[in-house]
Protein backbone atom coordinates (compact mmCIF):
# COMPACT_ATOMS: atom_id res chain seq x y z
CA UNK A 1 0.00 0.00 0.00
CA UNK A 2 1.76 3.55 -1.01
CA UNK A 3 0.78 6.22 1.58
CA UNK A 4 2.19 9.49 1.32
CA UNK A 5 1.82 12.97 -0.45
CA UNK A 6 3.89 15.08 -2.67
CA UNK A 7 6.28 17.64 -1.12
CA UNK A 8 6.48 14.45 2.09
CA UNK A 9 7.81 10.83 2.56
CA UNK A 10 5.81 8.12 0.77
CA UNK A 11 5.66 4.36 2.28
CA UNK A 12 5.70 2.22 -0.40
CA UNK A 13 5.80 -1.41 1.33
CA UNK A 14 8.09 -3.99 0.94
CA UNK A 15 11.32 -4.19 -1.81
CA UNK A 16 9.92 -7.84 -2.77
CA UNK A 17 6.91 -5.73 -4.29
CA UNK A 18 8.92 -4.42 -6.66
CA UNK A 19 10.77 -7.33 -9.03
CA UNK A 20 13.89 -6.52 -10.89
CA UNK A 21 12.80 -5.28 -14.42
CA UNK A 22 9.85 -3.29 -12.98
CA UNK A 23 9.03 0.32 -13.73
CA UNK A 24 5.94 1.32 -11.31
CA UNK A 25 4.31 5.00 -11.23
CA UNK A 26 3.45 6.71 -8.10
CA UNK A 27 0.65 8.88 -9.43
CA UNK A 28 0.43 11.09 -5.68
CA UNK A 29 3.96 11.35 -5.75
CA UNK A 30 4.53 12.37 -9.38
CA UNK A 31 7.34 9.70 -9.41
CA UNK A 32 8.06 6.08 -11.09
CA UNK A 33 9.87 3.51 -8.72
CA UNK A 34 12.15 1.66 -11.05
CA UNK A 35 13.75 -1.60 -9.71
CA UNK A 36 16.81 -2.17 -12.05
CA UNK A 37 17.66 -5.42 -13.62
CA UNK A 38 20.54 -5.82 -11.32
CA UNK A 39 18.32 -5.46 -7.84
CA UNK A 40 18.88 -0.89 -7.83
CA UNK A 41 16.11 0.90 -6.93
CA UNK A 42 15.57 4.15 -8.28
CA UNK A 43 13.06 7.09 -7.44
CA UNK A 44 12.47 9.30 -10.64
CA UNK A 45 10.57 12.33 -10.85
CA UNK A 46 8.57 12.58 -13.83
CA UNK A 47 9.53 16.27 -14.45
CA UNK A 48 10.87 16.85 -17.64
CA UNK A 49 14.07 18.38 -17.33
CA UNK A 50 13.51 19.69 -20.76
CA UNK A 51 10.29 22.36 -19.96
CA UNK A 52 8.64 20.31 -16.93
CA UNK A 53 6.16 18.10 -19.02
CA UNK A 54 4.98 15.29 -17.65
CA UNK A 55 7.17 12.03 -18.61
CA UNK A 56 5.12 8.93 -19.33
CA UNK A 57 6.94 5.22 -19.11
CA UNK A 58 6.58 3.19 -22.61
CA UNK A 59 7.02 0.03 -21.89
CA UNK A 60 6.66 -1.00 -25.70
CA UNK A 61 9.92 1.53 -25.92
CA UNK A 62 11.21 0.21 -22.43
CA UNK A 63 11.91 4.20 -22.05
CA UNK A 64 10.50 7.69 -20.93
CA UNK A 65 9.55 9.67 -23.89
CA UNK A 66 8.50 13.28 -23.25
CA UNK A 67 5.29 13.56 -25.09
CA UNK A 68 5.95 17.34 -25.78
CA UNK A 69 9.01 17.72 -27.47
CA UNK A 70 10.35 14.42 -27.83
CA UNK A 71 12.75 13.74 -25.59
CA UNK A 72 13.66 10.33 -24.48
CA UNK A 73 14.88 9.09 -21.16
CA UNK A 74 16.60 5.66 -20.32
CA UNK A 75 15.10 3.33 -17.16
CA UNK A 76 17.64 5.01 -15.09
CA UNK A 77 16.84 8.69 -16.17
CA UNK A 78 19.87 9.19 -18.43
CA UNK A 79 19.03 11.22 -21.51
CA UNK A 80 19.04 9.10 -24.72
CA UNK A 81 17.32 11.80 -27.32
CA UNK A 82 16.98 15.67 -26.64
CA UNK A 83 15.58 18.20 -26.05
CA UNK A 84 16.25 17.37 -22.46
CA UNK A 85 19.34 19.27 -21.48
CA UNK A 86 19.96 16.46 -18.47
CA UNK A 87 18.89 13.30 -16.90
CA UNK A 88 15.54 13.27 -14.79
CA UNK A 89 15.49 14.39 -11.37
CA UNK A 90 15.16 11.62 -8.70
CA UNK A 91 14.22 11.85 -4.80
CA UNK A 92 16.00 10.13 -1.85
CA UNK A 93 15.26 6.88 -0.60
CA UNK A 94 15.50 5.28 2.34
CA UNK A 95 14.92 0.83 3.08
CA UNK A 96 14.35 0.08 6.69
CA UNK A 97 13.79 -3.02 7.43
CA UNK A 98 13.12 -4.34 3.59
CA UNK A 99 10.75 -1.38 3.70
CA UNK A 100 10.97 1.41 1.44
CA UNK A 101 10.49 5.11 1.58
CA UNK A 102 10.66 7.80 -1.05
CA UNK A 103 11.42 12.08 0.23
CA UNK A 104 9.65 13.72 -2.46
CA UNK A 105 10.78 17.25 -0.31
CA UNK A 106 13.51 18.22 -2.64
CA UNK A 107 14.41 16.79 -5.72
CA UNK A 108 18.00 15.83 -6.54
CA UNK A 109 19.56 17.39 -9.85
CA UNK A 110 21.97 15.57 -11.96
CA UNK A 111 23.56 17.81 -14.12
CA UNK A 112 24.78 14.57 -16.43
CA UNK A 113 25.17 10.66 -15.57
CA UNK A 114 26.01 10.18 -12.84
CA UNK A 115 27.99 6.52 -11.45
CA UNK A 116 27.09 4.55 -8.82
CA UNK A 117 23.61 6.55 -7.97
CA UNK A 118 21.82 3.34 -7.30
CA UNK A 119 21.12 1.43 -3.97
CA UNK A 120 22.84 -2.06 -3.71
CA UNK A 121 19.15 -3.56 -2.21
CA UNK A 122 21.19 -6.31 -0.75
CA UNK A 123 23.29 -3.73 1.57
CA UNK A 124 20.00 -3.25 2.63
CA UNK A 125 17.83 -6.16 3.60
CA UNK A 126 19.46 -7.34 6.36
CA UNK A 127 17.76 -4.83 9.11
CA UNK A 128 20.06 -2.02 8.24
CA UNK A 129 18.60 1.61 7.38
CA UNK A 130 20.57 2.90 4.54
CA UNK A 131 19.75 6.70 3.39
CA UNK A 132 20.24 7.36 -0.42
CA UNK A 133 21.01 10.46 -1.97
CA UNK A 134 23.22 12.00 -4.97
CA UNK A 135 25.14 15.44 -5.60
CA UNK A 136 26.33 16.66 -8.62
CA UNK A 137 29.60 15.32 -7.51
CA UNK A 138 28.71 11.80 -6.90
CA UNK A 139 26.42 9.19 -4.82
CA UNK A 140 26.63 9.32 -0.79
CA UNK A 141 25.18 6.26 1.24
CA UNK A 142 24.77 7.00 5.08
CA UNK A 143 23.63 4.57 7.62
CA UNK A 144 21.14 6.18 9.86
Amino acid sequence: MVQGQIGGVFELGAVDDYPPGSVTAITAGRFYLVRLEDGGILALYRKCSHLGCAVPWDPAQGRFVCPCHGSEFERDGDVLNAPAPRPLDRFAITIANGTISVDTGTPIKREHAQPGGRIRVEAAQHGTMIRFSVSNTGTVLTPE
